[in-house]
C-alpha cells in the first residue's frame, strides 16, 4: 500500500469520526436551553374542553397537539407541560 492510499484511508476515518461526533451533539438536551417552567403553562388552554376531554380519555398525545396549536409552542415545551399539568 503506498503513501497516498495511507492519507486517503487516515483523512476517511477522520472526516467520519467528525461526522459522528458531529451527529451525537445533535441528540439529546440542547446546550443553552431554558428550563421548563411550571408557571409559564397557560391555564387559559388547559381549560379548553379539547384538551380535558384529550387528558381525561388518556391521549396525551392528541393533548399536546392541541395545546402546541393553541400556544404555539414547541413539541418538548408543550409536552412537559401537558406532562405538568396531568401530574396535579
Amino acid at each position: 500500500m503506498g503513501m497516498m492510499e495511507v492519507f486517503i484511508i487516515f483523512g476517511a476515518v477522520i472526516a467520519l469520526l467528525l461526522v459522528l461526533g458531529w451527529l451525537g451533539g445533535r441528540s439529546g438536551d440542547s446546550v443553552g436551553q431554558a428550563a421548563f417552567n411550571p408557571d409559564a403553562i397557560d391555564g387559559a388552554a388547559f381549560s379548553d374542553e379539547r384538551i380535558q376531554a384529550a387528558l381525561d380519555s388518556g391521549n396525551k398525545i392528541e393533548a399536546i397537539k392541541l395545546y402546541r396549536e393553541m400556544t404555539g409552542l414547541g413539541l418538548k415545551e408543550a409536552k412537559d407541560a401537558v406532562e405538568g399539568m396531568a401530574r396535579k
